[in-house]
């Protein structure tokens, strides 16, 4: 136990690993817990969840550059916003899109170390940069102007528009 302990706080201390893992989480742990009782249909989130996680684990890669994920989680939340605005609200496309990309990471690290001692030195080892940190913003900003755009009257499926007759 001590062990973990001693790993945990190496791997905290740098401010790489703050930027690019600490912060989105607890972005990510303060809108779930403000709006996860606004959010219905939890079964369907919770499916599309995993299929999200499923699909980045199967199709991430390493090469020299690091690890690629690929992150359905970038399409799935907007499109999420898109299709159930009352039932999913656009802010939980942040944590959506921040454990779709998180737990593929942290998959493909500890299959490259063997889950030896230290293998999750290198999630969110790229700060500001890491895709970590990068994909939820990018989902949200999607998922931000989906519903502007239906607050507009753009995607709103399902409304029931007046028809103007004279």
């Amino acid at each position: 136990m001590n062990l973990l302990i001693d790993y945990l706080h190496i791997y905290l201390d740098s401010p790489k690993t703050l930027e690019g893992v600490v912060i989105p989480a607890l972005i990510s742990a303060a809108i779930m817990l403000m709006q996860w009782r606004l959010t219905r249909r939890k079964p369907l989130i919770f499916m599309l969840l995993i299929i999200t996680v499923l699909t980045g684990v199967e199709f991430s890669h390493w090469d020299s550059g690091g690890l690629h994920v690929f992150t359905a989680g970038v399409v799935c939340w907007p499109l999420m916003v898109m299709l159930f605005p009352d039932d999913f609200p656009w802010k939980m496309a942040y944590p959506m899109a921040f454990l779709s990309v998180l737990i593929p990471d942290l998959y493909g690290s500890g299959v490259l170390a063997h889950w030896r001692d230290g293998w999750f030195f290198g999630i969110g080892g790229g700060g500001f940069h890491d895709g970590d940190f990068i994909t939820p913003i990018l989902t949200i900003a999607a998922a931000f102007t989906i519903h502007q755009c239906q607050k507009r009257g753009l995607f709103a499926f399902g409304v029931k528009r007046s028809s103007q007759t004279g």
